[in-house]
């Protein structure tokens, strides 16, 4: 057999599986809706690994932790003590906004865990609406209690957590 009869089976070097993966790492450019502004800086996603730990009893006051890019496992709620007491998102079953009884208090926070013990979380304080929203998709790590109660004028405030069980499973 000679040589200009051989079919060559040489395949190129990249495979058309290597070159769809190629393809679907590309990032698509974020969309962005005129009429909304970019989040400002402290704002900012970050991945769960970048998360700051859980705050220390003397560390400056901020409500809640930054925004984490995706879902995370766990939430946590810290007394004005300090000490937190963390429930797992996997038994998270809701998020709403109520009205209080506390004369010129604006609407509460109650999030609910359910497992083999029912948790109810009472948060009260100012402008939580959004801190509403971002414990509906699971993105913050903790909450914090101001360690005095008084209002400081931050943008968010948190006078109280209470944690109450409802029942057991």
């Amino acid at each position: 057999m000679s040589g200009e009869n051989v079919i060559g089976l040489d395949r190129p070097k990249s495979s058309l599986l290597e070159a769809i993966g190629r393809t679907a790492r590309q990032e698509p450019p974020p969309v962005t809706h005129p009429s909304v502004a970019p989040a400002p800086p402290d704002d900012t996603l970050v991945s769960p690994e970048e998360l700051a730990p859980l705050p220390q009893t003397g560390d400056a006051y901020e409500a809640h932790s930054r925004v984490a890019g995706r879902p995370l496992a766990t939430v946590f709620f810290l007394s004005k003590s300090g000490l937190p007491d963390g429930f797992c998102y996997a038994g998270f079953e809701r998020v709403r906004m109520i009205e209080t009884d506390r004369a010129g208090a604006g609407p509460a926070l109650l999030v609910r865990f359910n497992g083999s013990v029912v948790y109810e979380v009472l948060i009260e304080g100012r402008n939580l609406l959004t801190l509403c929203s971002q414990i509906g998709r699971q993105v913050i790590h903790w909450v914090r209690e101001h360690p005095t109660g008084r209002d400081d004028g931050g943008p968010v405030f948190i006078r109280r957590i209470t944690i109450r069980e409802i029942e057991r499973n």
